[in-house]
């Protein structure tokens, strides 16, 4: 169809287009994990008439549904939103942000990914027997604080120590050289993780 616009059709036209809303534009999103949640934090231009934004999370990056959502703050130039996701899946996580216009409309952040390996956390002893010192290894996945106890076969403790564990290997000597001979209980306990072991003292 044609509409005269007295000369004017492409000025009006472009002027209609002009004044339409622009998307919302995501500035930045990102998403860190912390400890065993992630943290998710995106930036934002442009707000206008927006609804709510809705987080979703995939397994495989193709199937996402969402597991909250945030309002929107009163307009500005850039606004900052965060989300925690307190139960992220046990391997790979897939986040993106949908906002979600008042009509209807929607628009997605890029996506971001963060994986979760399973839990590591492994003790070996050596030497076994030990005679003046005990090295304990300590292999884990997780930046902890663990408990390090030793005691003997009447349940007595001898020993006890806390230490701050790094992700990877970790090498604890531990003196034993006025322990008497005999058999002694070793256990390492951290959060929500424990091994027990024993070893000889000769």
């Amino acid at each position: 169809s044609y509409i005269d616009n007295g000369g004017m059709g492409i000025d009006v036209l472009q002027l209609v287009q002009n004044n339409a809303p622009l998307p919302v534009e995501f500035i930045s999103f990102e998403a860190r994990k912390e400890q065993q949640q992630v943290k998710l934090n995106w930036r934002v231009t442009n707000e206008e008439n927006i609804r709510v934004y809705h987080v979703e999370r995939s397994a495989d990056g193709v199937n996402y549904t969402s597991i909250g959502s945030v309002a929107p703050k009163p307009a500005a130039t850039i606004n900052d939103y965060a989300f925690t996701d307190k139960d992220p899946l046990d391997n790979v996580n897939y986040y993106r942000i949908r906002e979600e216009d008042i009509d209807g409309k929607a628009f997605y952040s890029a996506i971001r990914i963060v994986r979760f390996q399973e839990a590591v956390f492994t003790v070996s002893l050596y030497p076994v027997p030990a005679k003046d010192e005990l090295t304990v290894k300590l292999i884990t996945s997780d930046n902890e604080p663990v408990h390090i106890t030793i005691t003997d076969v009447q349940g007595r403790t001898i020993y006890r120590r806390k230490v701050s564990l790094s992700t990877g290997d970790n090498i604890q000597k531990i003196p034993v050289n006025t322990l008497m001979n005999g058999t002694y209980f070793i256990d390492v306990k951290g959060s929500g993780k424990q091994w027990v072991g024993k070893f000889i003292k000769e």
